[in-house]
């Protein structure tokens, strides 16, 4: 008779589909051999949907009373929370289920609306109610020790890796650069487009491009960076362009990539573009840094800081030879590190560790 396979019940996010998402997405799919991943979400939105089109099973579970016995329909083996959100864990508690707490935002970031001892308090809650919490990296992880909660993994996310990197060198004009983010504040837009600017005032060509979809809570920043964009860019070559989800096909004609993102936990797209073989500029805050080792798989620069992004950007557009030796080491450490296998094969053995 054939095994059952253990359902494992993630939750999405309603209303965005990013790197975050999108690494579950690539997770489940990993997993499916061994495991039966199934996605839940309070309503129909990009991730849900995306997560049908896979072939996941999906179903839509509302926080709140009655979530337990919602949850319960589906005939969970392992919850596994994925953001900030408790009723998963206090379901998994009443059903007796095993509960996983993965963690992708810093806490003093995304808790920001309590007091310092209210997120510690916040944190120790988390661990009661889960038997794992798991850290997206060192960054994230350290608040849960300073509270005392030394137990917490830090698994990095995992990208598939492209048949073919991208091309070392392109002829021709421009050189262009991407940075692919949420149209949000902490990814530090501004000091792209600042950088953008001040590089188009010189003698070589440029091409800048951002791909980034804001919420409706950001729509005022997001327009004030496009009229930001719009004087700064030269006729039009900084450009402000909604992202699909695929960071491959959005970076398939770049030189290099940025993200200047201040204190965030660690960013999918930096681990995209490593995985192309392209050179990745990101600032020295939070997670990002713990993915690049400076001149060797990438360049890091200090936060805040456009003229820094300025001159990191001139030497890699005049360096063709460093350009490819650090794009080169990038994708075999994007291969070796941060792949998807390796990833997957760690979550797996703590799932099974816990069923």
């Amino acid at each position: 008779m054939a095994r059952h396979k253990p359902r494992l019940v993630f939750n999405l996010h309603p209303r965005v589909f990013g790197g975050t998402e999108s690494f579950f997405l690539r997770l489940a799919v990993a997993l499916r051999k061994d495991f039966a991943p199934v996605f839940i979400s309070p309503r129909l939105g990009p991730a849900l949907s995306r997560a049908a089109s896979f072939g996941f099973e999906t179903a839509l579970v509302r926080e709140g009373r009655g979530s337990a016995r919602k949850l319960l329909q589906i005939a969970p083996s392992l919850l596994q929370s994925n953001y900030y959100l408790p009723f998963m864990a206090m379901a998994g508690k009443e059903l007796g289920v095993p509960h996983v707490w993965r963690v992708g935002g810093h806490p003093d970031l995304v808790l920001a609306h309590l007091s310092a001892p209210d997120r510690e308090a916040f944190l120790k809650m988390m661990s009661l109610l889960s038997d794992k919490i798991i850290c997206a990296s060192r960054f994230i992880a350290r608040p849960f020790a300073a509270a005392g909660l030394e137990d917490a993994a830090v698994i990095n996310n995992g990208v598939s890796l492209p048949s073919r990197a991208l091309p070392a060198f392109r002829e021709g004009n421009p050189f262009k650069i991407a940075m692919v983010a949420h149209l949000h504040p902490q990814k530090r837009h501004e000091d792209f487009i600042r950088a953008a600017g001040e590089l188009l005032r010189g003698p070589r060509m440029y091409e800048f491009v951002i791909f980034g979809n804001a919420l409706a809570d950001q729509r005022t920043y997001a327009a004030g960076l496009k009229k930001m964009a719009r004087e700064l860019g030269a006729g039009g070559k900084i450009k402000i362009r909604a992202f699909s989800g695929d960071a491959s096909a959005a970076l398939a004609d770049c030189h290099a990539f940025a993200l200047p993102a201040e204190n965030e936990g660690a960013s999918n797209a930096i681990l995209e573009a490593m995985a192309l073989g392209l050179p990745a500029v990101v600032a020295r805050s939070g997670g990002n840094a713990e993915l690049v080792a400076h001149r060797k798989t990438g360049l890091i620069i200090p936060a805040r800081e456009p003229r820094a992004l300025v001159a990191a950007i001139e030497v890699l557009a005049s360096n063709p030879g460093l350009r490819l030796r650090i794009g080169q080491a990038a994708r075999e450490a994007a291969k070796r590190s941060f792949s998807i296998e390796a990833s997957a094969a760690r979550y797996a053995r703590l799932y099974a560790s816990l069923l």
